[in-house]
């Protein structure tokens, strides 16, 4: 996500009296988060998460009032290792843009 979007997810988390999710993940051990840079116009979508490596979560749904209440979304999990590697490969990739900005 870019500065501008970081933007809108406060604005939109504050329509429904909530909050973003790198709001509510500030200051959190252990929890990274970075955004695209300035003036970048390609959209990341990617609601997935792996926990310890073994379990991975994806699907359309954002972490979001909205996106748990008001939305039609999927979620998809999976021990399969061969999925998870080709998901860690991808986002370790997009993780390591020279260009984003590391927020915390």
């Amino acid at each position: 996500m870019d500065n501008l979007d970081l933007l809108m997810r406060r604005l939109r988390a504050a329509q429904f009296h909530d909050q973003s999710t790198a709001d509510v993940f500030r200051g959190e051990h252990n929890i990274h988060v970075s955004v695209k840079a300035g003036g970048r116009r390609d959209l990341m979508h990617l609601g997935a998460y792996l926990i310890d490596g073994t379990l991975l979560r994806d699907g359309s749904a954002n972490w979001s009032l909205a996106g748990e209440k008001m939305q039609d979304n999927n979620a998809r999990f999976t021990s399969n290792p061969v999925e998870i590697r080709a998901f860690t490969d991808d986002f370790e990739q997009i993780w390591a843009r020279s260009d984003n900005e590391v927020v915390q």
